[in-house]
């Protein structure tokens, strides 16, 4: 059962929401009903509830603000706006909150009630999803610090995501050390402990030695390496004597306790988080002179004066990019953003290939993340299996162009699919509206609009749903309709012109026979008298 609440200041449509409809039954427990947007935010405060099913004009706060304001506080919340007011502008902005979605107003209780059951549906999905997370978190928490110090984050988005995954980036400065074991391509350790099992254990010492520092975040990356990241506090060169001083120590006690060495790089300290990817680098670079200055100690980067290039990142803004595109079914527009991405990776002078799988898997998260409901089919599980599998598979491949070819491929079915619903969908509203059209034909102030919102949707829309299905515009279409009813009724002998006219929707009888005789060549009046039988 999901917490609602409803938002609505017009008294009987909140009264007529709340008590005339079985929440219960729908898998939804009415926990509040707010006169306005403030009052919502502050029974949202209190209540925390799942789903809220808001007006979009409200005093104090409208649903937009409301919306705004949840989302940004509780970001697993699902907002379905109601609204009178079908325009371009307030949709584009609905989807740009992330709205679940709206309702026209008025509308019946079996639209509103399939859209909160959908809303509920895509709940649940995403608590299991946040839950596959959360067990899936030692993984992620190691693919942030591969992201931070290979250079995949923005400054924008990396305490987002450090939040979400509960790592602490409060830090006053920040530093990074790298360390190398110097005999891991040897024969003999190999023999003795194992490459991964020998890494293991240097990794467990500096665990046990660094355990009682709360900003101290150890991780392997690019095979070989065992990357820490300090948070420094304000203090900095006592810290990093101190963090000099320790690694000296780990040096000590890996020769001692696993029979060999490891040399350490340790990078300079900087303020932003998001530098310790410069860090990282320098300290890398002075690891590369441990041939020169010797192996089994550590190296400051002061002690050699160097000054690394900084590498241009990866392409900005695609992930925002690469979600419209898909959503809106472009196929090509989608797949060069993907291009795009690999032709960065194929500019860029070295690029390790564990870097590529991350991107990689990032894409796959992203995809996954966003489009859940159309992946989990049996079609899309079969071909790439789910969302562990497809990343695992993609860490077996060899090459960048592997790697991205199998994102397209994956992209690509992902689009036919998405497009394959969209259109049923469209074929069910336009055969919708061809019979309401049938129904009602007769009337003559029939519109558009007025058809449009019988099916829910905008005027515009459904415009573009009779050209790009129906092969037809929508005045086409009813005046098929109204002359074929003619046509009939002209085969009756009782029945006059303008009594036709009237019957089909024509309130004058003289633009009726414009019409007719635009749809069939002739006037009602040739008609009748035989012209069609002697042509």
């Amino acid at each position: 059962m999901r917490n609602l609440i409803i938002a609505d200041d017009d008294v009987i449509i909140r009264r007529g929401l709340s008590k005339t409809i079985d929440w219960a039954s729908y898998g939804l427990h009415l926990i509040g009903a707010a006169g306005n947007g403030r009052e919502a935010l502050q029974f949202a405060e209190e209540l925390k509830p799942d789903i809220v099913l808001s007006d979009i004009r409200m005093p104090h706060i409208d649903g937009l603000e409301l919306a705004e304001q949840l989302l940004a506080k509780y970001p697993d919340v699902k907002i379905v706006l109601m609204t009178s007011y079908d325009e371009f502008k307030f949709a584009q902005k609905a989807l740009k909150l992330k709205v679940f979605d709206y309702v026209l107003k008025p509308f019946e209780n079996e639209v509103l009630l399939e859209t909160m059951q959908r809303a509920v549906a895509e709940y649940q999905r995403e608590s299991k999803v946040r839950k596959q997370i959360s067990d899936s978190m030692p993984l992620m928490r190691q693919l942030f610090w591969e992201h931070l110090i290979s250079g995949r984050f923005h400054e924008n988005e990396l305490m987002a995501e450090a939040k979400f995954l509960e790592i602490n980036l409060q830090a006053a400065t920040y530093l990074a050390c790298i360390i190398k074991l110097d005999d891991y391509h040897f024969p003999k350790v190999r023999n003795r402990y194992g490459q991964e099992m020998l890494r293991y254990c240097v990794s467990n010492i500096i665990q046990e030695m660094t355990a009682d520092l709360e900003q101290c975040h150890i991780f392997h990356y690019d095979g070989e390496e065992i990357v820490i990241a300090f948070g420094v506090s304000a203090d900095t060169e006592l810290r990093k004597q101190l963090i000099r001083e320790m690694m000296e120590e780990v040096c000590k006690n890996v020769e001692r306790y696993l029979k060999t060495t490891v040399t350490i790089g340790v990078g300079p300290i900087y303020e932003n988080p998001i530098s310790l990817r410069r860090s990282y680098l320098e300290a890398k670079m002075i690891l590369e002179y441990r041939h020169i200055v010797g192996t089994n100690q550590v190296l400051i980067t002061r002690d050699i004066d160097l000054q690394p290039p900084v590498e241009t990142t990866v392409l900005e803004g695609w992930k925002d990019e690469l979600l419209v595109r898909v959503k809106l079914g472009m196929k090509e527009e989608s797949l060069a953003i993907i291009r795009e991405l690999e032709q960065d990776i194929v500019n860029r002078k070295i690029v390790p290939l564990q870097d590529i799988h991350i991107l990689g898997t990032e894409i796959a998260l992203l995809l996954y993340r966003e489009f859940w409901e159309w992946i989990h089919t049996w079609k899309m599980e079969l071909k790439f299996g789910g969302f562990t599998h497809f990343c695992t598979n993609l860490q077996t491949l060899t090459t960048s162009k592997e790697v991205f070819s199998t994102i397209q491929e994956f992209l690509l079915e992902l689009l036919a699919e998405i497009c394959s619903r969209r259109d049923s969908h469209q074929k069910q509203l336009l055969n919708k509206a061809h019979k309401y059209i049938e129904d009602n034909y007769n009337r003559e102030e029939l519109s558009l609009q007025e058809v449009a919102d019988y099916v829910n949707v905008s005027a515009g829309h459904l415009s573009s749903i009779f050209k790009k299905v129906g092969n037809k515009v929508f005045s086409d279409y009813l005046l098929e309709v109204r002359m074929k009813s003619a046509l009939s009724l002209m085969s009756r002998e009782d029945c006059k012109s303008y009594e036709v006219a009237y019957r089909v929707g024509f309130s004058n009888p003289q633009y009726f026979s414009v019409c007719f005789k635009k749809y069939t060549g002739f006037t009602p009046t040739d008609y009748r008298n035989g012209s069609r039988m002697s042509t």
